[in-house]
């Protein structure tokens, strides 16, 4: 079996001192199971901090005129709420891609999969581990526009 995320990357595109706190940038991650994965395709974009943090209801911070044309991305930390209601509100707020922040120190083996019909979501959604998580919101508290790139894998 291949290794989770073999053809696929999820890494930080700028800025670089924050880049340079990842192993070469690149963030540990699960894609889940649901949503529409552009496979073969990269995406970049901005990410902005739902609001509620934990996206279990509708997001306040709406993409604004001046993201248009950005793929912004949405970090969520996990909640009371499954990660398509998260990824419902993401993708209603504008989002073109969800990142979920786990509690967990390690989500190589996660599987993030749901039991309802999943059609209407259009966006993908990574999950990534606590650490990660804390230190890309830590470097957004701080003021810094944070950009991450998605390496989406090739195939299913």
């Amino acid at each position: 079996a291949l290794l989770p995320g073999f053809h696929s990357r999820l890494s930080v595109f700028s800025p670089k001192n924050l880049r340079s706190q990842f192993d070469q940038g690149h963030l540990q991650f699960t894609l889940a199971k649901f949503g529409n994965i552009p496979y073969g395709k990269s995406l970049i974009g901005p990410v902005k901090v739902a609001n509620p943090i934990d996206a279990c209801s509708s997001l306040t911070n709406y993409i604004t005129e001046e993201d248009a044309g950005k793929n912004v991305i949405i970090i969520a930390k996990m909640g009371e709420c499954r990660s398509t209601i998260k990824a419902r509100y993401a993708q209603m707020a504008g989002a073109k891609m969800l990142v979920v922040i786990s509690h967990k120190d390690d989500v190589s083996d996660l599987i993030i999969k749901d039991v309802e019909d999943t059609g209407d979501i259009n966006i993908p959604v990574v999950i990534i581990n606590s650490l990660d998580g804390e230190t890309l919101l830590a470097s957004i508290k701080d003021g810094n526009e944070v950009e991450l790139l998605m390496h989406f894998p090739q195939t299913q």
